[in-house]
């Protein structure tokens, strides 16, 4: 069986080990890469054979958005899922029109981000419903070109 392979970026220690310790547990997806800010993401994203990379927003040297644009400017077919504790409806939209497929938050439950994780591997496009939309449709996120 193929087990979802996973870059994860994230600098919190804890919040990585944590993760990796609950994906194991599913036998289905592995994190086979990790980096703790941006600048490194940035490489392994470029590098990586994974299938998804799991990415958070709050990162040193260079932040999820900017890791999000640069690797998908390079590799439009990367498949990220953004992690974050910001439901800000604009920063959604921001990443989607960057290309981003996923956008879980950190309060989620750990089934949603399984689900989340195997959505954005078969190649569709997952929001958390915890994220209120208020000035947004959420069907149109793709569309909106919008600067945060």
């Amino acid at each position: 069986m193929h087990k979802i392979k996973i870059l994860m970026i994230e600098d919190r220690k804890i919040m990585r080990d944590t993760i990796k310790i609950l994906l194991k547990k599913t036998n289905e997806i592995e994190i086979v890469s990790e980096a703790d800010n941006g600048e490194e993401g940035l490489e392994r994203a470029i590098e990586t054979s994974a299938d998804v990379i799991l990415l958070d927003i709050n990162l040193p040297f260079m932040n999820g958005f900017e890791v999000a644009e640069k690797v998908l400017k390079i590799n439009p077919d990367k498949k990220v899922l953004v992690y974050s504790i910001h439901n800000s409806e604009y920063y959604v939209a921001k990443m989607f029109n960057l290309g981003v497929k996923g956008y879980a938050l950190k309060d989620d439950s750990f089934d949603f981000l399984v689900e989340a994780i195997k959505a954005v591997y078969k190649g569709k496009t997952i929001i958390s419903n915890q994220i209120e939309f208020k000035h947004i449709r959420k069907e149109n996120l793709l569309q909106i070109p919008l600067q945060v």
